[in-house]
């Protein structure tokens, strides 16, 4: 187990599957909107995992996600994180075991 100075808290959002009738009507903006906005006040970061979505990919742009290290952007299986800077204070993303 990691020292508790090298622990960051995070939530962690991953495989997510959204039936076709459903798509397209706002649900994945306004909770991924909504899990930021809890991260950020909860000083965590929010991790989405196996992101293989256009559309997903590009809300996780607008939210200033970043791929984790050994990920590309827009990458099919891409995995980021999302979270304010406060939460990311002293730990730098290529330390993350991944």
């Amino acid at each position: 187990m990691a020292p508790p100075d090298k622990i960051v808290p995070c939530l962690s959002l991953t495989n997510i599957e959204v039936a076709p009738s459903e798509r397209r009507r706002g649900h994945a903006r306004t909770t991924l909107a909504a899990l930021t906005q809890y991260a950020k006040d909860s000083r965590q970061l929010l991790m989405v995992e196996n992101v293989v979505s256009e559309h997903m990919h590009a809300l996780i742009g607008e939210l200033k996600g970043q791929p984790l290290p050994g990920n590309r952007a827009g990458a099919r299986g891409c995995n980021y994180w999302i979270g304010p800077p406060s939460a990311r204070a002293g730990w730098h993303p290529q330390e993350l075991a991944v």
